[in-house]
């Protein structure tokens, strides 16, 4: 019996020794991204140590005149010879325009501050153009606004596909928009394709499934957190509690915005795809009720993206993800008032 006892204690060590050895391991392969002064100071990489990739093509697809279109983005990344880490958090912004203007340099700026940061960022360009008529009910804008998605969805299985040779941690993707782009981003996280076929169901058959378009890259992803500037969706009841429990947000919105509603939108001014719909105030508010992490910058008469200057965006940005890679992420409010100058 004593003997028995004897290989049973030998036993019980081994098999602690290998658990430890294993969480050890584990740990040695996640990446702790909680370093002292990376991810919230500006400079923490200079100019002359960032990478910048002016057109980087992720795909192709037929835009709303029936002609081929090439969409690509912008890469900054601190460069691999300066920096310690093999993989980096990576940021993906999209530009806003109402689905029919601007373009991948509207946030080429935070996209480059957020680098010195030590981020990996890119702005995408994705496919635009739609029947501008407010008093119509065509469909043309709510399948350009579903191209934006498709296209956004490409562009970040590119970046996962290729991640090893933009040294990104495809663990740590991070999804930032602006108007249009943030209505995107918000859609991208929160609708399935069986909700965008409850909506709109002649697109799917149209247009191809949400995330089959623009390239044939089939890699999976996951969004870390998200960073809505100005934007809105159609039901909070589509954010439930298990996305929004694993993907913190970060909103930006003018309590005077008469483009994207701050609260609640019933007006004409978009097409009955965003009417009614719910703004960044509401969506706080959601995510509240659900007990997620969120953090509302409230600009007290500000209109639409008025005085959010692009480095008040990146130090905001920047210690929202690592709030969340310090495990420290807090729900708050914030609020300044807009002066016009």
């Amino acid at each position: 019996m004593h003997y028995r006892n004897e290989i049973s204690i030998k036993m019980k060590k081994h098999i602690f020794s290998l658990v430890a050895v294993l969480f050890i391991s584990i740990a040695a392969l996640s990446q702790s991204y909680c370093i002292p002064g990376r991810f919230t100071k500006t400079d923490y990489f200079k100019d002359s140590s960032i990478t910048f990739l002016n057109k980087v093509v992720y795909g192709s697809a037929i835009d709303w005149q029936g002609k081929l279109k090439e969409v690509d983005m912008l890469v900054f990344m601190p460069k691999k010879k300066v920096d310690s880490l093999k993989k980096r958090p990576l940021l993906i912004f999209i530009h806003g325009g109402s689905f029919n203007g601007g373009s991948k340099t509207g946030f080429q700026n935070v996209a480059r501050m957020l680098a010195s940061e030590g981020f990996v960022t890119t702005s995408i360009n994705y496919r635009l153009g739609w029947i501008i008529d407010f008093d119509r009910t065509d469909t043309s804008f709510n399948e350009d606004f579903y191209r934006c998605v498709q296209d956004s969805k490409a562009a970040i299985r590119y970046l996962v596909h290729n991640a090893a040779e933009y040294g990104i941690d495809t663990s740590e993707i991070f999804l930032c928009g602006g108007s249009a782009g943030a209505l995107a981003l918000l859609t991208d996280a929160f609708y399935t394709q069986a909700q965008w076929d409850t909506y709109f169901p002649w697109i799917h058959k149209k247009l191809g499934a949400i995330d089959s378009s623009t390239n044939k890259l089939a890699d999976h992803y996951s969004i870390k957190g998200l960073i809505s500037m100005w934007g809105q969706i159609r039901d909070t009841a589509l954010i439930t509690s298990k996305i929004a429990k694993r993907t913190p947000i970060l909103l930006f919105h003018g309590t005077a915005d008469n483009v994207v509603a701050y609260a609640k939108s019933d007006t004409l001014h978009y097409p009955k795809i965003l009417n009614p719909a719910y703004g960044s105030y509401l969506i706080a508010q959601r995510y509240k009720h659900l007990g997620a992490c969120y953090q509302l910058n409230t600009k007290i008469n500000g209109g639409h993206a008025e005085d959010f200057s692009n480095a008040f965006l990146a130090d905001k940005i920047g210690n929202f993800c690592k709030s969340i890679f310090c495990s420290n992420c807090k729900s708050e409010e914030f609020s300044t008032t807009f002066i016009k100058k």
